[in-house]
């Protein structure tokens, strides 16, 4: 029942019709409320979609800064470890004051 739930929705998703259009932007409201991490059913439906979930992450070194939880590559990274390039991340930390703002553009 469960994977005939999720390929309905998954379906939906591909040709952009309700309910998954309804139902990603609610859950994702829903788990920033509550602060809780997003199921794999609503990342894929979030990828079909082109709809992307925010979330706020504490690094290791204590910087903080905005992921989304799509991004399956260096986001879920930094989401579950708090890591990604080391070295460039110890080089922030010796350059950087408090109060200074880093973008991050590639």
């Amino acid at each position: 029942m469960k994977q005939t739930i999720a390929n309905y929705l998954l379906d939906s998703a591909d040709q952009r019709q309700f309910p998954a259009t309804a139902l990603v932007p609610l859950w994702a409201r829903l788990l920033r409320a509550v602060g809780g991490k997003p199921h794999s059913l609503l990342v894929r439906l979030c990828d079909r979609l082109a709809y992307e979930l925010p979330a706020t992450v504490r690094l290791a070194n204590g910087l903080v800064m905005q992921v989304y939880w799509t991004d399956l590559g260096v986001g879920q990274r930094l989401l579950t470890t708090g890591r990604h390039e080391a070295e460039a991340l110890t080089l922030l930390g010796h350059l950087l004051q408090p109060g200074m703002t880093v973008i991050d553009v590639g």
